[in-house]
């Protein structure tokens, strides 16, 4: 039998990576192994009383958003870290946050990289105003590379804004092969 590859990180919290905060939330939520209960770190059975009261609150967290799919990915990884039990107390903070907003009916996903109107989807769907614009894989959609291609991404889209372009993957296709973006660049620069 061949060597066992880990699966994927897409969240980019295992392995040792530092903790990191939500893109544009309006909050302290973060996910990553900061948050992550010490003596939980390995175990496959969370503790028990930390497992009913974040099972409840996951529960009315998935009724309100659509079992999940209103969640951001980030979102709905700490709600699992929750339920599994492996969240320290800040992290039992930032899952109270989220459950708060939730259940207060403000919610909102935080921003993608914590770019202004630009969001994420589970799928790696990248939206611009809640129009699709671009496809990340998600194992790459959280790195510091896909970070720099989305702020490119929503320069783009505040420039076809700016010039009245319709902003969505055609929009954005067609104004790169047309050369609408170089030109518009090259006459705000002089």
């Amino acid at each position: 039998m061949g060597a066992q590859h880990a699966a994927p990180d897409p969240m980019g919290i295992g392995g040792g990576e530092r903790l990191r905060p939500l893109p544009g939330s309006m909050s302290n939520r973060a996910v990553g192994p900061a948050l992550i209960r010490e003596e939980e770190r390995g175990r496959s059975k969370p503790a028990p009383t930390v497992m009913k009261n974040a099972s409840e609150k996951a529960i009315e967290i998935l009724q309100k958003t659509d079992d999940g799919d209103k969640l951001s990915p980030i979102d709905l990884k700490l709600l699992e870290m929750a339920v599994n039990g492996w969240l320290n107390e800040a992290g039992e903070v930032a899952f109270d946050d989220l459950y708060g907003q939730v259940s207060g009916g403000n919610y909102s996903a935080p921003w993608f990289h914590g770019i202004e109107h630009l969001t994420i989807d589970h799928g790696g769907y990248v939206y611009w105003k809640g129009r699709e614009v671009d496809h990340y894989t998600p194992s790459w959609a959280y790195s510091d590379e896909a970070k720099g291609h989305a702020l490119e991404l929503a320069e783009r889209c505040r420039l076809l804004e700016r010039i009245g372009v319709e902003v969505n993957t055609k929009g954005i296709d067609d104004a790169l092969v047309s050369g609408v973006a170089i030109r518009v660049e090259s006459s705000e620069s002089e």
